[in-house]
C-alpha cells in the first residue's frame, strides 16, 4: 500500500502500476494472494493517489474549477475516499468481490461489503 501511494503521488496511474507490477504484485502473490487480487489492490491504491493529499491531482483540479481553496477541497476529496481505502484490502482476502467462486458466495460478499 504504501508503495502505491508513494509511486502514485508522482507518477501517472500506467507508469505506477508498471513499476509496481514488476516489484511488488510477485511479492503479493507469493504471500498467497491470487494473480488478479494483487494487480488490482496495486492498481486500485495507484487510483487513489488522485485524491490523496498533499498531492491529490484530481482535488487540485477541482479546486481550480471551482475557485476554492485548494487544500480544503484535497482533504474533503480525501474524506469522500476514505472509504475506498477499505475496498482493496476486502478483494485480497475475500475472492468473491472479484466475482470469482460460487453464485451464493458473490452474493453474499457483494451484499455484505454494500453494508
Amino acid at each position: 500500500m504504501l508503495a502505491s501511494i508513494l509511486f502514485g503521488m508522482g507518477l501517472p496511474t500506467v507508469v505506477c502500476y508498471v513499476l509496481l507490477a514488476t516489484t511488488v504484485a510477485p511479492s503479493l502473490i507469493d504471500l498467497g494472494v491470487t494473480p488478479l487480487a494483487a494487480h488490482l489492490y496495486i492498481f486500485y491504491f495507484g487510483m487513489l493517489c488522485m485524491v490523496t493529499p498533499p498531492v491529490s491531482f484530481a482535488a487540485y483540479a477541482g479546486a481550480a474549477l471551482a475557485k476554492a481553496d485548494p487544500m480544503k477541497t484535497g482533504w474533503t476529496a480525501w474524506t469522500f475516499a476514505l472509504a475506498g481505502f477499505l475496498l482493496p484490502y476486502m478483494f485480497v482476502y475475500n475472492n468473491s468481490l472479484l466475482l470469482m467462486g460460487s453464485v451464493t458466495n458473490i452474493l453474499f460478499s457483494v451484499l455484505t461489503s454494500m453494508i
